[in-house]
């Protein structure tokens, strides 16, 4: 079974919401998990903290809870990763049993760039859940389930956030609810943009950066 990774508790780790998210912007998901004990359930870790593991190129994860600075012995049960500030990093808010809620804003400088998505469907749905996303760079192809919900207590907010990387630019393209396949458009990184149905996308640019 898999332990808490600091605080010196050696039971066994209770785990609540995952989420998949590209916090550095380097191209690959890493995973936040969201920790908590269970009251009944003496014989799980009471220390357990949040982990944060982030994707390296060969795959592994490595965590990274503690040096991040979001480790936190909190009885955790939701989270959301996403961009609140609309600064082109990922933040993350933690739902807590028993404790207010807590916020990490990003104030990471050696991130990589970005492109952010969203989607608007006239077919299907007004936000396009069940379309999927694709987002092609010399270093690969990213591809991404339009979802509504999942996880514990938690969903999905806003933009849809991809990392670049290194790379300038990006190549899109969406498979639209009714299986749809739009065209491949090249797209600046470092953006928001409006994506509907059969329309080119179209750059949105967020109060905070418009002056």
């Amino acid at each position: 079974a898999y332990r808490p990774y600091m605080g010196g508790d050696l039971k066994p780790s209770t785990a609540w919401h995952a989420q998949f998210e590209d916090v550095n912007n380097d191209g690959r998901p890493d995973l936040f998990v969201a920790k908590g004990n269970v009251d009944r359930m003496p014989d799980f870790a009471q220390k357990d903290p949040n982990n944060l593991l982030l994707q390296k190129p060969d795959a592994h994860f490595v965590e990274v809870g503690d040096v991040s600075g979001i480790e936190s012995f909190s009885i955790a049960r939701g989270a959301m990763l996403s961009d609140f500030n609309l600064d082109g990093k990922i933040d993350l808010v933690v739902v807590n049993r028993r404790e207010n809620v807590k916020i990490w804003r990003n104030i990471s400088s050696d991130l990589g760039s970005f492109i952010a998505l969203r989607l608007q469907s006239s077919t299907s749905n007004r936000d396009a859940i069940g379309a999927w996303v694709e987002v092609k760079t010399a270093a690969g192809v990213q591809r991404r389930e339009i979802t509504s919900g999942g996880g514990h207590v938690s969903g999905q907010n806003g933009y849809w956030h991809f990392g670049l990387g290194n790379a300038k630019s990006a190549e899109i393209r969406v498979i639209w609810p009714d299986d749809t396949e739009g065209p491949w458009y090249t797209i600046d990184a470092g953006q928001f943009y409006s994506v509907s149905y059969g329309e080119a996308p179209k750059p949105w640019v967020p109060p905070s950066r418009a002056n």
